[in-house]
């Protein structure tokens, strides 16, 4: 049987804290990571699209399997790695 791979959608603008976020989310086993730069991907129609679908207002977020993760909360309390698993 085939492992579930989770698929991991994070929105930044480049900066340290988003940097931080990626660094951790890329280390994750069994997880397919994708990163939109809002900064970088201003005018992406993929992008400006999941924007809208995960009605996305601040960076960076994390998406998990089609569901906003609240990372903030988690993530000053180094359990993100963990939120994401059990997600």
């Amino acid at each position: 049987m085939k492992d579930y791979r989770r698929k991991i959608e994070v929105f930044t603008a480049g900066c340290p804290l988003c940097e931080a976020v990626i660094k951790l989310v890329n280390g994750l086993e069994n997880c397919d990571v994708t990163i939109y730069n809002l900064y970088e991907q201003w005018n992406d129609e993929e992008c400006i699209n999941k924007v809208k679908e995960y009605q996305i207002n601040s960076v960076p977020s994390v998406v998990v399997d089609g569901k906003i993760l609240d990372y903030k909360k988690y993530f000053e309390n180094n359990k993100l790695e963990q939120q994401i698993q059990n997600n």
